[in-house]
């Protein structure tokens, strides 16, 4: 089985070094992975993985083309490994990239280091150069952060959404964030009422650019809703609101 991985890798490297050099044949190469990914899908395993990196992982702590295989492949199948830790960190050393920071901030949340994580993921997001590459990390981002750091929170899925528009999940998340900050950031009734107004223009953006979640999108406006409710007498006018939402909602 060794053997067997150990060729995976040689070929798995071989196809990277070729769609580098011809990218115009990308989507075949991808295909050829996706082949031989399901032929080794079996074979992969954590349980298989672990002796054939201890066996190589040392006479190829400084072969960034190896490292960046074996992490790709240990991020698939063996992502809590303390062996998936060690090939992220030199693939990081020798060849830092998003690819790479991202390996690691995914290692250090998965083993409990929420700090480190982020700082990875926000690195990774940074050397990102393709667009929903960094809509992802940045998404990866906010939704760790929802609950200790919103406005850190609001900020990646409004960068998610600058690099990936078409993605009717970050509006919905970016609404659900506003909805549940209510209590927090509201100042008063009417306050509390422009929050829920802004989480029912933010959700239907979500149907906007992305017409299958246009059920979603609309159940939760009307939820959102119930919480915008005026007598008579109330004029309605624009609301500002501080906090870290800071925006005027028109009521």
């Amino acid at each position: 089985i060794e053997k067997l991985i150990s060729k995976y890798i040689d070929v798995f490297m071989l196809i990277e070094a070729n769609n580098q050099k011809y990218s115009f044949k990308t989507g075949e190469y991808d295909l050829v992975i996706q082949g031989i990914n399901s032929l080794m899908n079996d074979v992969l395993t954590c349980d298989n993985l672990m002796p054939y990196a201890k066996q190589y992982y040392s006479i190829n702590k400084n072969n960034s083309e190896w490292l960046s295989v074996a992490a790709a492949t240990f991020f698939a199948k063996c992502e809590n490994s303390p062996m998936f830790g060690s090939i992220a960190l030199e693939l990081h050393k020798v060849k830092p990239t998003s690819k790479s920071a991202f390996y690691l901030g995914s290692y250090n949340l998965n083993t409990s280091n929420q700090d480190k994580a982020i700082e990875y993921f926000t690195e990774s997001a940074s050397l990102a150069t393709d667009k929903l590459e960094k809509a992802n990390t940045c998404y990866t981002i906010a939704s760790i952060v929802s609950l200790s750091d919103k406005a850190k929170s609001k900020e990646m899925t409004l960068t998610a959404i600058e690099n990936n528009p078409s993605n009717g999940a970050y509006y919905i998340f970016l609404a659900n964030l506003y909805a549940n900050a209510a209590n927090e950031c509201a100042t008063n009734e009417n306050e509390k009422r422009a929050i829920y107004k802004l989480a029912s223009n933010t959700v239907l953006k979500a149907a906007q650019v992305e017409p299958r979640l246009k059920q979603t999108a609309d159940s939760r406006s009307k939820e959102y809703l119930k919480n915008v409710v005026f007598d008579a007498k109330t004029k309605q006018k624009p609301v500002k609101l501080g906090c870290w939402i800071n925006q005027t909602v028109q009521l």
